[in-house]
């Protein structure tokens, strides 16, 4: 099954309050007003739960487990980068799923975008998500970039995001002391 995923140029509105928290929505992107996609403050991105809908609507994509945790990467790869981050600078990602049974579809998907170097990850079975979904993702992620939109090249393409690759990943090592 293949999924086609279109990013195209999107018009990010930031805000900023009297706090410096500043307020990321992407308007290429679904969105219920009652949150933003993303707030940005002292270096970290929190993206709010992102779902796999389509383009600039609130319809999910068809396919079930996979096919929605692809396009809600997709998404969150959007949101990332209007923030200033990427996929690749997530620290910790919570995944909420509605069919536990399902969970190895999503992981499939997941490590499919992520490959042998993801995030910390969390994944939660819920009794149900907003819109009938079968997956939300939510992350915190470093910010590496200008919140403006322009810190990864947009991707046009009808292929997935990119896995995501980390500089560096496993050159540190834990120290204890004792």
């Amino acid at each position: 099954m293949k999924i086609l995923v279109l990013l195209v140029a999107t018009s990010v509105g930031l805000r900023a309050d009297a706090s410096g928290v500043e307020r990321v929505n992407v308007e290429a992107l679904g969105r219920l007003p009652a949150f933003s996609h993303a707030t940005r403050t002292g270096g970290l991105v929190f993206a709010s739960g992102t779902l796999g809908t389509r383009g600039g609507s609130l319809e999910l994509v068809a396919g079930g487990v996979g096919a929605q945790t692809t396009q809600a990467l997709a998404n969150l790869a959007t949101i990332l980068e209007a923030a200033g981050a990427r996929l690749a600078d997530a620290l910790k990602c919570t995944v909420y799923l509605t069919e536990m049974d399902r969970f190895g579809e999503m992981n499939e998907a997941w490590l499919a975008v992520f490959g042998s170097a993801p995030p910390a990850r969390t994944t939660v079975g819920v009794r149900a998500l907003a819109l009938g979904a079968a997956v939300e993702i939510e992350c915190v992620a470093a910010a590496t970039g200008s919140a403006s939109g322009r810190s990864a090249p947009r991707r046009r393409s009808g292929r997935p995001p990119p896995r995501a690759s980390r500089a560096g990943a496993g050159r540190h090592r834990a120290r204890t002391s004792g």
